[in-house]
């Protein structure tokens, strides 16, 4: 599933964030531009390789953020990771003894969320032009965050009751039950996860183009 947090960060806080990003993408040398055609598993072989994607976008790692990067000082908040484990640590699990996790006398320590020591993809911006997309693919994780700092680009002719954005869709298509199971996802285009009974037709529907089991925030 996911869980949709409106109005998350403060009006200045966004601003900072906004702000930075616009910086680093005016000097090049910040931005890896990626492009590539991918299956949906994200490797050779297996079902659904015959679903080719089209991931274009450019990103910039967590390495050209400033020392003081107000990205960097959100993610790496004790607040943001007890948050998240709030959210993604089912019920009932808060207590459960974990190989690895410390315990004192009897009983043990709830499992705890870290920020990732990846000095290159801990935390990095992904930026999307006109014609970019992230195509569909099933995540390895077993969640993600996505902070959304900056709304897709409007029709010429949208105005207040126009057509709207020029994609920047953020979709997803939902199953629930088994969460072992791998979620499928796709951006400018969509995000999805798909998990449990029928999983596998609703993201092959999905992929041949069918919009039945297809959710957006």
């Amino acid at each position: 599933g996911f869980c949709h947090l409106r109005n998350f960060l403060t009006p200045s806080c966004l601003s900072a964030l906004q702000g930075e990003a616009l910086a680093l993408e005016r000097d090049g040398n910040n931005v890896f531009r990626s492009e590539e055609e991918h299956g949906v598993a994200l490797e050779e072989g297996g079902r659904f390789s015959d679903f080719k994607q089209r991931s274009r976008k450019s990103l910039i790692a967590q390495d050209r953020l400033p020392p003081h990067s107000p990205l960097l000082s959100l993610f790496f908040c004790s607040k943001l990771s007890r948050l998240l484990e709030r959210i993604v640590i089912p019920a009932g699990e808060e207590g459960a003894e974990r190989k690895g996790e410390l315990t004192t006398g009897s009983v043990p320590s709830p499992p705890r969320l870290f920020p990732s020591r990846d000095p290159l993809g801990g935390v990095y911006l992904n930026a999307y032009k006109e014609g970019d997309s992230l195509g569909w693919h099933f995540d390895r994780s077993s969640f993600f965050f996505n902070l959304i700092i900056r709304e897709p680009s409007r029709a010429p002719d949208s105005g207040p009751a126009g057509r709207g954005p020029v994609g920047g869709d953020f979709e997803f298509v939902h199953c629930g039950g088994d969460h072992s199971a791998a979620p499928a996802q796709r951006l400018p285009g969509k995000n999805r996860t798909e998990r449990d009974c029928g999983w596998e037709s609703r993201v092959e529907a999905t992929l041949k183009g069918s919009r039945e089991y297809v959710e957006g925030i």
